[in-house]
């Protein structure tokens, strides 16, 4: 997926960003969906769309508002919305690997 999204220049990459939010939740990975709807939210400020969130990442909010204390949700949001794309990426393919359902996958080196 890397090779693919950099060898296009990430074109097309945001518009998916609410299908990864979804993945990462429905895997358990809460701190890496947290992360993921802050991209999904960037996302759509940077769309031309009137419309600044759907159904679904309101569900995924209310969801995940309910499984993390407010401060921690709204921290890992911010580190969504400014992350590059390969970050993205790297939340989107993790793996769980902690108790909470987060990913090791880090900061790009």
């Amino acid at each position: 997926m890397f090779d693919l999204c950099r060898s296009v220049e990430w074109n097309s990459f945001e518009p998916f960003a609410g299908l990864y939010l979804r993945l990462a939740l429905a895997e358990g990975r809460i701190d890496d969906a947290a992360r993921l709807l802050g991209c999904a939210d960037a996302a759509r400020q940077r769309a031309w769309s009137t419309q600044t969130t759907t159904p679904s990442q309101e569900d995924a909010r209310a969801r995940l508002s309910a499984m993390q204390p407010a401060q921690r949700l709204a921290q890992l949001c911010a580190e969504g919305e400014r992350s590059a794309e390969e970050q993205v990426c790297r939340w989107v393919l993790a793996a769980p690997t902690d108790a909470r359902g987060g990913s090791a996958a880090g900061e790009l080196s």
